[in-house]
């Protein structure tokens, strides 16, 4: 079976690029010397090589000293080498295109857009006499009309470096992808955008020089979107039992494998259209550096794609790309990320970016959706505050949605339950344990009205009350349940009905409350690695 696919191409990429860009006049008034930055992504693209070697030549050309910029967000491990490494191994050198490459992960910070994403430019970038941004225009797996992969994306995600990309994402990756560039080209020395579309074999279709304006940028994404579409390959079959992937990659794709292929509701969720049952991905593309971002897509792979993964380098891309905010139920789990990992490593960036990601529910409802419309749920509580809830994030915000709710509440200073993991387990804590539990917390529980609802998010504080008393106490997300489903907590012991209706089917097993007791400790196992091997020699 043949896919027809339209083969018209440019076969001098250099002569034309290098031509156009010294039609256009947007070079004419460089002074001599002047430096020009010329940003190269991680994706790379048919005739990558040549089209910044024809950039370079038309700079030349035209008195300027022309260097290359990584412009690739946090891919590489988001760090000098890295960037640069990826470049080489798509054949970017100075040999290659008569200009040297220049990297920082540092940045300028701009001001917050519309969105409230800040914006961020490569600090090099910033202080150069010119730049100009090549970009490929193309479909995204999250976006495939409007303005999608471009000109726009590369000044938001790209020239903003791992700051940039954490700040779009955190604050909706396409609405800053449209609001970003606004600022960053009001306030950067952009000289023009060169534009590019590739046919379906990899090879530039399309070649346009476009004028350093936000709008003129965004008809540009808008229009050579509609102009790649006829580009697009497709696998022909709808359904497939299996399907084998040679080469997964970031360089391919940013989730490694082009969803636009192999189905958007992997990841988005939907009907399974097109309905391929199972995936092996069998490789790592060399030019993806180990980041193997997406192989939690495919069903299977391979011990040499497995030889080629670097966790580390692949976390910070994760990190950097997560969207939503970490909301952790249990606050001991929290505060791994909140407090611990910063005070292993108290100067890494990423720790403190998981840091400020991470949420209790009452933070997270206080915080980042103020205007949530909670429930009212006139009840009487007893509250009570786990210790890493009460001396690492505070009850405030606890305390916050339970006042909004109408809540009639009490907070006793009951110190520590006493549970504390699994030391109440343990016979020779045994006493102390329940000492600790009578100082306050538990004659507090047996002197509530029987309609009242004992709270606390701590799952060991939970624990000791269901196994010293009659009552069981109740997360915040289980009274929030209760009040949107408005449940009748009016009878005596409320909680009862409600944790029979809620009783999970099947209980965790060993294996499976082991794999999530482990990626409580990811961040700091990644971490770590990518420490030591910076230190490497």
């Amino acid at each position: 079976m043949a896919q027809l696919l339209p083969r018209d191409h440019i076969t001098d990429v250099r002569v034309e690029v290098r031509q156009r860009l010294l039609e256009s006049g947007f070079l004419n008034n460089l002074k001599r010397g002047a430096r020009i930055a010329i940003t190269a992504g991680s994706r790379g693209m048919g005739g990558f090589v040549d089209l910044i070697a024809g950039i370079v030549d038309a700079v030349k050309a035209s008195g300027g000293e022309p260097f290359v910029i990584p412009a690739m967000g946090s891919h590489g491990g988001a760090t000098e080498a890295g960037q640069t490494e990826i470049l080489q191994r798509l054949g970017v050198t100075e040999e290659a295109t008569g200009a040297p490459v220049r990297a920082t992960m540092d940045t300028h910070s701009l001001g917050p857009s519309t969105t409230g994403a800040v914006a961020h430019l490569d600090s090099i970038a910033a202080e150069a006499d010119g730049i100009i941004v090549l970009a490929r225009t193309k479909t995204h797996p999250e976006n495939t009309a409007g303005v999608a992969s471009g000109l726009l994306k590369m000044v938001t995600v790209r020239l903003g470096k791992q700051p940039g990309a954490q700040e779009a994402h955190t604050h909706g990756l396409w609405p800053s992808v449209n609001a970003v560039p606004e600022l960053t080209m009001a306030r950067a020395k952009i000289l023009c955008g060169v534009a590019v579309v590739e046919n379906g074999f990899r090879q530039p279709a399309i070649v346009n020089v476009v004028a350093p304006t936000y709008d003129a940028f965004h008809d540009s994404d808008e229009q050579l979107l509609e102009a790649a579409r006829p580009h697009v390959a497709k696998i022909p079959f709808q359904h497939l039992d299996l399907l084998i992937v040679d080469q997964l990659g970031k360089n391919i794709s940013g989730t490694g494998m082009d969803l636009n292929v192999i189905g958007n509701w992997r990841m988005s969720g939907g009907p399974p259209q097109p309905d391929y049952r199972r995936i092996v991905a069998l490789s790592l593309t060399r030019e993806s550096l180990g980041n193997g971002l997406g192989i939690g897509l495919a069903d299977f792979t391979t011990r040499r794609f497995m030889d080629e993964y670097d966790p580390a380098v692949t976390y910070v891309n994760l990190l950097t790309a997560t969207e939503p905010p970490i909301v952790v139920l249990e606050p001991s789990c929290a505060t791994v990320f909140r407090e611990e990992l910063t005070n292993f490593f108290p100067e890494d960036e990423d720790a403190k970016r998981l840091r400020d990601q991470t949420f209790l529910l009452s933070d997270f409802l206080e915080q980042r959706v103020p205007d949530f419309s909670l429930p009212h749920f006139k009840h009487k509580v007893l509250l009570h505050g786990h210790c890493h809830h009460k001396n690492i994030m505070k009850m405030e915000a606890e305390e916050s949605i339970l006042k909004k709710m109408q809540v009639e509440y009490e907070m006793p200073d009951t110190g520590c339950c006493g549970m504390a993991g699994a030391f109440g387990f343990e016979k020779e804590h045994y006493d102390v344990s329940m000492k600790c539990g009578e100082r306050v917390l538990l004659p507090a529980v047996r002197a509530q009205v029987k309609d009242a609802l004992i709270v606390t998010d701590g799952f060991s504080c939970r624990e000791q009350i269901a196994q010293s008393s009659d009552r069981q106490a109740l997360h915040l997300a289980e009274v929030l349940q209760m009040a949107l489903d408005q449940h009748d907590a009016g009878k005596e012991y409320p909680e009862r009905d409600y944790l029979e209706a809620h009783k999970p089917k099947a209980s965790l097993s060993v294996v499976e409350m082991g794999l999530l007791a482990g990626a409580a400790t990811l961040g700091v196992v990644c971490l770590a690695l990518r420490r030591k091997a910076s230190q490497s020699p």
